[in-house]
């Protein structure tokens, strides 16, 4: 289900969200909220949540999946600093503040 939701994510990104929350629940009450498919699931829901123009609805999926990639992966693990977006995400929506309160490391902002 998860790889049609990432097809239609070009196509109908409304549908393409409701996969990705359909997926998203199973996956983490399943496997653990730590599971790599977890994890990916919430990145991809983020994502288009984003795109959807609700930048500030995929900020909790980004935020819990950048907690659970530095505990489980650890801090410099590549899968770990990729994950760092919801710094990119309040800039998108115009939140510099809001940037600015997080962990410096996670935002690449110079205060």
């Amino acid at each position: 289900m998860n790889n049609l939701a990432l097809v239609l994510n070009d196509s109908d990104k409304a549908e393409s969200r409701t996969l990705h929350e359909q997926t998203l629940a199973p996956y983490a009450q399943g496997e653990g909220a730590e599971y790599p498919n977890t994890l990916t699931s919430m990145s991809n829901l983020a994502t288009v949540l984003n795109d959807l123009g609700n930048g500030e609805a995929s900020l909790p999926c980004r935020s819990r999946r950048s907690e659970l990639r530095r505990k489980t992966l650890g801090e410099a693990y590549p899968d770990t600093l990729a994950s760092r977006k919801p710094a990119i995400v309040l800039l998108d929506i115009g939140e510099l503040a809001a940037a600015r309160t997080l962990p410096q490391a996670d935002t690449g902002i110079v205060t």
